[in-house]
């Protein structure tokens, strides 16, 4: 392990990549601070131009593009009361109420530092746990990987909030998009209609950046603005009180250690570490003050800003995990990811860190050092960020939009894709409106090609048996908690309506 992190210092202290870093997350929060849009679309936006880098340059600016949104998406969470995913929510209860009360500056800088510690403690347990699970997956047959990738796949809908049906559709959408080209095993075509262009199939870039970026855009153009942002965000104005620096460091240590474990689950993790480390910050506050005879009648705490935003940084750690060491993504965010990797020729799995340790350390290292620089820059660039928050929509739209376009363009040369771009966006559009999850979509987009695989190959090593998805321990009893908790979830939120 420690020779592994000098070989991912070595190769991350390179002049390439230090910039790639520093602009990875400078990128990620002027794009992600505009309210709206999110860590996944800024991800989506920017991935065409990592393409243009070495896979670890490339990947190092992802990893920057991903923390540096996640903090800006904080920012306007923080600031005017517009989080873009779910998982800000929690930030933006307390955090804005922290705003109203004049001490915005300080809420800032709060998620800033446990922004850096959720990061690292994520960070760390991808180190401790990625290298002794890609050695016990080694020995996972296809068959596994199929049981495996099923959990994220039909657990993910039956835990999410929204209604099942919903969800169902956007990952039936994202399977069938999969299955439009070239078979993977014959070669033959299928599903495509006479339209010569639709032979290579869609890619991920265009799908992403129009459910993503494009969509986001399109819905704040419907909507128009309605947040203005009001004090002063100066280094003096940011910087929190003595009593506000005792209250972070513990709750961003909790946060981050809760977020990590649930991180590494398969589900909406992201949410649920925000809001589970939400419950348990208020009731150790409640607790606490009970004891000295007071009741908590204010709103707008430092913990409620601290424990979940480092729970929300730490999750993501958890959910590398099982992306490098299994190569399967077990949420949306991971999913681009793995496209990303895909696309730069790097194929995650049980033999990618044994093969590929240069590009592992490194991007360990660099997203260490991308959460350093951004710990850094957060200061000095706060007044920055809300000047961007000031700027007239149709600006950033004029910007952001050639962007998209160009990028998408640039993947395969290709006008399809580009018309691909703005059906997506579209179809985005809709989904927000009636409340249908996009992540979904490119989870089963991104896993669809994945599954066809592994079951193909399955059922030849078996000859055409079914019994092979049952006659190992890790297959069997995977595919037994899936049919639990398939029969179990249904009846528990049945129960939970009633009451």
């Amino acid at each position: 392990m420690f020779n592994g992190l000098g070989l991912g210092i070595h190769e991350a202290l390179t002049g390439s990549n230090i910039l790639a870093a520093l602009a990875g997350v400078i990128l990620g929060s002027a794009v992600g601070v505009f309210p709206g849009i999110g860590p996944l679309a800024a991800i989506s936006i920017l991935l065409p131009i990592t393409l243009h880098f070495s896979s670890l340059t490339g990947l190092v600016i992802l990893a920057g593009v991903f923390y540096g949104s996640q903090y800006g998406d904080s920012m306007a969470a923080i600031l005017v009361n517009v989080p873009s995913e779910a998982a800000a929510i929690v930030i933006a209860k307390d955090g804005y109420a922290m705003t109203k009360r004049g001490r915005g500056g300080a809420a800032l800088a709060v998620a800033g530092v446990s922004s850096f510690v959720g990061a690292m403690i994520g960070l760390l347990g991808v180190v401790l746990l990625a290298i002794p699970l890609a050695k016990l997956a080694i020995y996972f047959r296809p068959s596994d990987y199929v049981a495996v990738a099923s959990l994220g796949l039909i657990l993910l809908p039956l835990v999410m909030r929204e209604h099942l049906w919903k969800s169902i559709v956007a990952i039936g959408v994202g399977l069938m998009l999969t299955t439009i080209g070239t078979n993977p095993i014959s070669g033959s075509l299928r599903f495509t209609f006479g339209i010569t262009q639709m032979s290579q199939g869609f890619t991920i870039v265009p799908i992403a950046v129009g459910l993503f970026g494009l969509a986001e855009l399109i819905h704040l153009i419907v909507d128009g603005e309605h947040w203005n942002v009001t004090g002063k965000y100066g280094f003096r104005e940011i910087l929190p009180s003595k009593a506000e620096w005792l209250e972070t460091f513990p709750a961003a240590g909790r946060g981050g250690i809760l977020g990590f474990v649930l991180g590494a689950l398969p589900g909406p993790s992201l949410i649920l570490a925000t809001f589970t480390s939400h419950g348990i910050e208020d009731r150790i506050r409640r607790r606490r003050l009970l004891r000295r005879g007071f009741a908590d009648e204010e709103e707008g705490h430092v913990s409620g800003v601290a424990g979940p935003k480092a729970a929300d940084d730490a999750a993501v750690g958890g959910q590398l995990v099982p992306l490098l060491s299994l190569g399967i993504p077990f949420s949306p965010v991971t999913a681009v990811l793995l496209a990303a990797l895909t696309l730069h020729g790097i194929q995650p799995g049980p033999l990618f860190i044994s093969q590929n340790p240069d590009i592992f350390w490194g991007l360990i290292a660099a997203m260490g050092i991308g959460n350093i620089g951004l710990l850094i820059l957060n200061f000095p660039f706060a007044g920055l960020w809300v000047k961007l928050l000031k700027v007239p929509f149709s600006i950033r739209a004029a910007v952001l939009i050639p962007i998209m376009i160009v990028g998408t363009f640039a993947v395969r040369n290709s006008m399809f894709d580009v018309a691909t771009l703005f059906v997506s966006g579209i179809l985005g559009f809709i989904f927000i409106r009636i409340g249908v999850n996009r992540g979904l979509l490119i989870l089963g987009f991104v896993l669809g090609d994945f599954l066809e695989k592994a079951i193909v190959r399955s059922l030849l090593v078996s000859r055409g048996s079914f019994l092979v998805f049952i006659d190992r321990p890790v297959s069997a009893i995977t595919l037994a908690i899936i049919f639990l908790v398939a029969i179990a979830m249904p009846g528990w939120k049945a129960i939970r309506a009633r009451h």
